[in-house]
């Protein structure tokens, strides 16, 4: 068969028979034999476009962070140096194997979504003719294969109602009810801890009882809006939780950015501070799990992450029998199979929002309640 190039240049190739050629007429190596340019192109090349689309394009600057270090921890090492024509499918799965090996199978995942979403990017580019992605699973189901570590409705009680120690100072005893007045609404809300963080007053509605997520505290410690659509939501909090919320404001240090949960000083809580002393309040309490340290020693360590909380939220809310619409809307899910994926597991129907929060409230604030009442509440400063 003889044909030129989109140089000019003649060529030719021998097929077996009429039908093979035309397989490789349709094929990628047909459409990079048509570019001179194309054919010389890199898979670290088209990583290069696909980047710099993202930033004409005005992502969030921890998306891109992200994208960059999986890019150039992962993605160029390995293929970088690849020619586009020469990229095939059994070269993205190795990739998927090494990494899940030697790393997890999660960043796995994140890798192997990402070089399919470049590639599809160099297709729409015409860079290539077509994705050697294409067909080829991120492995997302094993991402939740491991099922969501979820408290249990007696070790939340614990949790939450851990006592008030008389001899601590003022402000490590503001941090205290702060930070379980703020374990409670995401045991209740299934916020995430980035929007817990930048929950503004006016986000909050005590006489209609609900919260509304708008924005969250970006990686660099500002607050913006919501990084997807589907993180805009509406989510019920029962009387009790607006009550607690009109008691706290009372003593709510002011802040520039209306903050429910602000440091004493009125800034912003650094996320690692929050997480830090949720496991050290279950560590104190006896809510906890043997972990080996690498010299075959073992320490007991927190059984459970703040970002468990949430997970706890949707376990309760689907024992109460919600929907898995409304769930993947409270969640901030961009679609219901995001959340089946999670709890399907648990999932079952739907019930009626008022006896849902009333009975979740009961659990949650009944046992604190009876702890505040032993506490001399602390004025802020």
């Amino acid at each position: 068969m003889d044909y030129r190039d989109k140089l000019g240049r003649r060529k030719s190739r021998q097929f077996t028979s009429k039908d093979e050629a035309a397989r490789w007429l349709r094929s990628t190596d047909f459409e990079a034999s048509q570019d001179g340019d194309n054919d010389k192109k890199t898979f670290a090349d088209a990583v290069q476009a696909w980047l710099a689309r993202g930033e004409s394009e005005g992502l969030e600057r921890s998306t891109m962070d992200n994208y960059r270090w999986l890019t150039d921890n992962y993605l160029v090492p390995a293929l970088g140096k690849v020619p586009l024509a020469k990229l095939d499918q059994s070269m993205l799965v190795n990739l998927r194997l090494d990494i899940k090996t030697a790393k997890t199978a999660e960043l796995a995942r994140r890798a192997i979504h990402t070089a399919k979403m470049i590639l599809r990017y160099a297709v729409n580019t015409n860079q290539i003719r077509k994705s050697p992605a294409d067909g080829l699973k991120s492995s997302i189901a094993s991402r939740h294969k491991q099922r969501p570590n979820i408290p249990s409705r007696e070790e939340l009680r614990i949790i939450l109602t851990a006592p008030e120690d008389a001899n601590l100072n003022k402000a490590v005893k503001y941090s205290r009810r702060r930070n379980t007045l703020a374990y409670i609404l995401m045991a209740e809300t299934a916020v995430r801890p980035c929007e817990l963080r930048g929950l503004s007053w006016a986000q909050v509605d005590l006489e209609k009882a609900h919260i509304i997520v708008l924005r969250d505290v970006k990686k660099d410690g500002t607050i913006g809006s919501c990084k997807t659509k589907a993180s805009y939501r509406k989510i019920p909090i029962s009387p009790r939780m607006a009550a607690k919320l009109i008691e706290w404001r009372k003593e709510c240090p002011a802040s520039n950015e209306d903050l429910v949960f602000p440091t004493q000083n009125g800034g912003i809580v650094i996320h690692t501070d929050l997480a830090r002393s949720f496991r050290t309040r279950l560590v104190a309490i006896g809510v906890t799990k043997v972990k080996r340290k690498p010299d075959g020693s073992e320490e007991l360590v927190a059984k459970y992450r703040l970002y468990d909380l949430r997970h706890a939220a949707a376990s309760w809310w689907i024992h109460k029998k919600i929907d898995l619409k409304k769930l993947t809307s409270w969640m901030g899910h961009a679609s219901i199979q995001i959340t089946f994926d999670i709890y399907g597991h648990l999932i079952e129907s739907a019930d009626s929002d008022s006896a849902l929060m009333a009975e979740l409230a009961k659990d949650l604030h009944e046992q604190e309640d009876t702890a505040a009442h032993n506490h001399d509440p602390t004025p802020s400063g």
